[in-house]
C-alpha cells in the first residue's frame, strides 16, 4: 500500500473524530435529550458487553513471570 493512501486514511479517521461533537450538537437539536441519552447509554453498555469475553479470558489465564534478560554494563 502506498504511503500516500495510508496518510489519507489517517486523515479521514481524524476528520471523523473531529466531526463527532458537531454531529452530537446537531442531534440534540433534532431529537430529544432523553432519546440521545438512551442511545448513548446503549452504546456504552454494548461496548462493555464486547469486553466481557476478554475479562473472562484474562481471569482464566495462568499467571506467568516476566521474561527479563540480564544486561551487562
Amino acid at each position: 500500500m502506498p504511503a500516500n493512501t495510508d496518510r489519507k486514511q489517517r486523515t479521514y479517521r481524524y476528520e471523523l473524530w473531529r466531526a463527532a461533537p458537531l454531529v452530537a450538537f446537531l442531534a440534540v437539536g433534532a431529537v430529544t435529550l432523553g432519546w440521545l441519552a438512551e442511545v448513548s447509554a446503549a452504546l456504552i453498555i454494548a461496548a462493555t458487553l464486547l469486553l466481557v469475553p476478554e475479562i473472562k479470558w484474562r481471569k482464566k489465564a495462568r499467571p506467568s513471570s516476566a521474561l527479563v534478560e540480564e544486561v551487562s554494563e
